[in-house]
């Protein structure tokens, strides 16, 4: 049995070609009326999806090329199938989805109707060593050195025409070398519906968001609620929800009435949060915002003023060559003056910024691809909540001030590799507290699918 009739057959029973009369006349001299597929080949020529070789023949004893076969599939497309139909069609479109991109066929639309589910991940193993110096002397070790493995899956569930399901499946396993301490936790830490249409998008559900006005300065998380962001070269973005804190750091550093700030909230559970920023598209070669968002729970007045802590974000930014980017942060806390006197907290604790010089980035997409940078960073621990980005991506923790370097790499496709350094100071938490040195490493590798 000839490849060509055989697909010929396929694609024809495809288009409904068998549930027809025969009643179209086959142009092909050399497909005799009483061949076992004549009936398939007709039907297929009647609707154009075969058009033989221009000579009058159909040269059913030859292989076609792939090219060939993505051209019957392009046009059995272009009948719109239903059903049955219809999936076989896409499964063929999916195998045969270079050649048809070849053809200006658009696959992209079509493996969304093939498969509403995508997969994607990595996995990541991450070193860090910290050494913090407590005494003059350095006659107390405070060094702690970290291994992490990660096993990401990132599902995107497409719903229809402008709304997608996200979700991010974690699972860590970290150990604490010098202590031997291990711990293994699988979780689910982003669950949402995105909508997106021309210049809006509707993110519901446990989401994620980072500050873009402060890029990153004092907030790249996720919390559970609602956020719109809308505009086209000037975007303005409204989040309201609820943060689980109990497990991670709202702010970090000391103590505070026997509550540490890397668990302000002795383990209360969950903060109210809200925000508002106004910033310019972020491609633009000049970009700038501002923002301001509060947390709220009564547990925190015993750290500010009030039950509850408010923050400023304003961030400025500028390429002076499409790899070499200057970017500037500042950010500040409004409200946190609970104690005064002696015991006030530190000035340096209720404000933070951040000055990087970057050049290019690992692209996992480009072999060989790098990026460095050099950065100066005060992270307060009222300014930036222990979810900044630096502290999630980097050696520095909120509560320090310092120099960090750092360089990126891809030296295959879809891998990474990543080395920072931090150099710096622990600020003390209150007016009087002695400052202490930190040095950190921070090693990253993603092996990305």
């Amino acid at each position: 049995m000839k490849k060509t009739l055989v697909s010929a057959l396929t694609t024809a029973l495809v288009v409904g070609a068998a549930s027809t009369t025969f009643a179209a006349a086959n142009p092909f001299e050399d497909v005799p009326a009483d061949h076992w597929a004549y009936d398939a080949v007709a039907q297929l020529a009647a609707d154009g999806v075969i058009e033989g070789y221009g000579d009058g023949t159909y040269r059913g004893d030859q292989e076609i090329t792939r090219y060939e076969m993505a051209q019957m599939i392009a046009r059995a497309m272009a009948k719109n199938p239903n059903g049955a139909d219809k999936a076989l069609v896409d499964k063929l479109a999916a195998e045969f989805a270079d050649e048809l991109n070849n053809l200006g066929v658009r696959v992209a639309a079509l493996e969304k109707k093939v498969d509403n589910v995508k997969w994607g991940g990595k996995i990541r193993y991450r070193y860090i060593h910290r050494s913090e110096d407590h005494t003059n002397d350095r006659a107390a070790d405070y060094s702690k050195n970290t291994n992490g493995l990660l096993l990401r899956f990132e599902p995107q569930m497409k719903i229809n025409e402008h709304w997608t399901g996200k979700a991010r499946i974690d699972y860590n396993n970290n150990s604490e070398m010098k202590v031997a301490s291990n711990y293994d936790k699988v979780s689910v830490d982003r669950i949402y519906v995105q909508g997106d249409y021309k210049n809006l998008k509707i993110l519901l559900g446990k989401l994620p968001y980072k500050t873009q006005a402060d890029y990153g300065l004092i907030l790249d998380r996720y919390f559970t609620g609602g956020s719109v962001t809308f505009g086209s070269d000037v975007k303005v973005a409204l989040n309201a929800g609820r943060a689980n804190v109990k497990d991670d750091a709202l702010l970090y550093s000391g103590a505070v009435n026997s509550k540490s700030l890397s668990n302000p909230l002795g383990g209360a559970g969950t903060v109210s949060y809200g925000g508002i920023e106004i910033y310019n598209d972020r491609a633009k070669k000049f970009t700038w915002g501002v923002g301001y968002h509060q947390f709220r729970q009564k547990e925190l007045k015993d750290l500010t003023t009030k039950d509850q802590l408010g923050v400023l974000g304003i961030g400025l930014a500028y390429k002076f060559t499409p790899d070499l980017k200057l970017t500037g942060a500042y950010s500040r806390a409004l409200n946190a003056d609970h104690v005064a006197g002696a015991n006030a907290w530190k000035g340096e604790q209720k404000q933070s910024y951040s000055i990087e010089l970057a050049y290019k980035g690992a692209d996992a997409k480009k072999v060989n691809s790098w990026g460095a940078f050099i950065a100066y960073r005060q992270l307060g621990a009222f300014s930036s909540t222990g979810w900044n980005t630096y502290h999630l991506n980097g050696p520095q923790c909120s509560g320090e001030r310092g120099f960090e370097i750092g360089l990126s790499w891809a030296p295959m496709k879809s891998v990474t590799g990543i080395v920072r350094y931090f150099k710096g100071r622990e600020m003390g938490l209150r007016k009087g507290d002695a400052n202490h040195d930190v040095n950190a490493i921070f090693t990253e590798w993603n092996f990305i699918f």
